[in-house]
């Protein structure tokens, strides 16, 4: 909101709700509450709202940003990165491994670390959209 004000008094008009909340709520938790990720995820729905036309951002065009950031996120993860990711979704203490894929990961920010009391780790939440289930293991989910 600061930041359309502040265009505002530059001089371009934007028209109100132009992020509805539950897109932006979205973008958020995709973002695992990194603002460098959101900020990029808002330029590149600027972008493609500029592009396009659009006056009101809608579904389809978060969906997009969203998607082509979780296959770059995704992209080039092997089995041995895949499996650490989803033990640590599962671990109900969401503890980083002591590992050097895990720190790969960590450095990566394909793990990211949460502070509270102590400190505790999830993959990033794009990674869970579609590769990272932190349910079940593959294996047991899966019918033979």
């Amino acid at each position: 909101d600061r930041r359309f004000a502040a265009i505002e008094r530059d001089g371009t008009a934007v028209p109100p709700d132009v992020v509805p909340d539950p897109l932006l709520e979205r973008l958020a938790w995709c973002s695992g509450g990194r603002l460098r990720d959101f900020m990029g995820f808002m330029r590149r729905i600027a972008r493609e709202a500029l592009g396009g036309g659009i006056a009101r951002v809608n579904g389809p065009v978060v969906d997009s940003v969203i998607d082509e950031a979780r296959r770059n996120r995704s992209d080039g993860l092997n089995s041995d990165e895949i499996k650490l990711l989803e033990s640590i979704a599962r671990d109900p203490d969401h503890r980083l491994p002591g590992s050097e894929i895990a720190i790969a990961l960590l450095e990566q920010q394909l793990i990211l670390s949460y502070p509270n009391e102590d400190a505790w780790y999830l993959p990033h939440p794009l990674l869970m959209i579609t590769l990272i289930r932190p349910g079940s293991p593959r294996s047991e989910t899966s019918s033979d």
